[in-house]
């Protein structure tokens, strides 16, 4: 990719905007059982809407683009739906536009249509969709997938993993599906949706520099005791290698020296292949809970910038500015043009995109459950139904929504 650009500011001398995006990955049934991940997930949500609601600053944030993510917590936690609601009414708490997000090469075309469909149904019904076609997983990218977003309205796909970003000169470019739809993609810098959280906000916490990679461990303990912390490690079998930890009060490192130099490592990271001042920035971890401290963090750390200035903020804000200063600019005529499926895997020394190819043949009874479902409702259960309500008989939505 091109140099980084001078830390004095963006390109033409704008200064830069780092759009942080607040976040959290859930996935439903991983590491553990899905009712022991929805208790865990019930305990993420208790503390982003308090967060929510006690500070003005803490003004986005994003359940990763799923909307099972406020399903599975509000199952637990129904009286909290008005505030949900309204949160995402006001466009703060992004819901969908996927129910989950789907390994997309081992379900059906249609099973991702369907997703999408019962994510924006769910989105709105809560308040409105966040329009943004997002994936950070799903091990690769199908070819038909600007096709498929594009029919739900959506113009700016953004994903890491099937690409090879060493072959890229930006982080902008168009992708063109096998019928001519074409959105503009987007891919990120080193340690793609971590990249704030290991540059920044681990050194700032541990007290300890992050040189670059995800934590393994690494917390002073002794220094963590002194400074009035107090940190508990999971206890069960399936966490004992977990790089998570469960504080339940924050470590008192709170080191802002390291802060800022990681920050000049992640406008690094950035400036190499961003076309615009405005640089995507993401804090969250998988299974991990939100921080409500993260706001105080970027106001200290705006204090210190020379080069810019962080914004608590959302994709959507950041691909309209982005897009805009794109237009400005001229490069949006500019971008390379990729077709088809997106299947390569990351070279680049700071890689983290594997895709896992094992998952495609892995856990093939449960593959094969699914593959028999999906055949039995898309060829038998809604043609025979739509021709059973041709005879003027009731159609049942419900029941087929269900079983979807």
């Amino acid at each position: 990719m091109k140099t980084a650009t001078e830390s004095t500011g963006g390109e033409a001398g704008k200064p830069y905007t780092y759009h942080l995006i607040l976040n959290t990955h859930w996935d439903r049934e991983y590491r553990w059982s899905f009712r022991e991940t929805q208790l865990r997930l019930m305990e993420a949500g208790d503390i982003l809407l308090d967060s929510m609601e006690r500070d003005p600053r803490f003004r986005y944030f994003h359940p990763d683009a799923q909307a099972s993510f406020l399903e599975d917590y509000l199952e637990l936690r129904p009286e909290r739906r008005p505030l949900v609601e309204s949160l995402v009414k006001e466009g703060r708490l992004m819901a969908g536009p996927w129910y989950t997000l789907p390994s997309e090469f081992v379900v059906s075309g249609e099973s991702l249509v369907r997703n999408l469909l019962t994510g924006h149904r769910m989105a709105e019904a809560l308040g409105g969709v966040m329009k943004v076609a997002y994936n950070i997983f799903s091990w690769g990218q199908v070819s038909q997938l600007p096709q498929i977003y594009r029919q739900f309205g959506m113009d700016t796909v953004l994903f890491y993993r099937g690409i090879d970003q060493s072959k890229l000169d930006r982080f902008e470019f168009w992708w063109e599906a096998p019928d001519g739809s074409r959105v503009l993609g987007h891919t990120f810098g080193a340690y793609h949706r971590l990249n704030f959280w290991i540059y920044v906000y681990n050194p700032y916490l541990k007290g300890i520099p992050s040189q670059g990679s995800i934590p393994s461990g690494g917390y002073d303990l002794d220094r963590i005791r002194e400074h009035g912390g107090v940190m508990v490690r999971l206890a069960d079998e399936h966490s004992a290698g977990d790089i998570n930890h469960h504080i339940l009060r924050q470590p008192c490192m709170r080191n802002l020296d390291l802060a800022v130099e990681g920050m000049e490592v992640l406008r690094d990271s950035l400036t190499a292949g961003a076309s615009t001042s405005h640089l995507l920035c993401f804090q969250g971890f998988d299974q991990e809970n939100p921080d409500p401290e993260i706001t105080d963090l970027v106001d200290a750390l705006n204090e210190r910038l020379t080069d810019g200035r962080i914004k608590i903020s959302s994709l959507s804000d950041y691909l309209e500015a982005m897009r805009a200063e794109l237009k400005e600019n001229g490069t949006k005529d500019r971008l390379l043009t990729m077709k088809g499926e997106m299947l390569s895997v990351e070279s680049s020394d700071d890689a983290f995109a594997p895709l896992y190819i094992g998952t495609f043949s892995a856990r093939m009874p449960l593959k094969l459950q699914n593959a028999a479902c999906q055949y039995a409702l898309e060829r038998w259960a809604e043609p025979a139904q739509s021709w059973w309500s041709l005879l003027g008989k009731d159609y049942p939505a419900e029941p087929l929504r269900l079983a979807w």
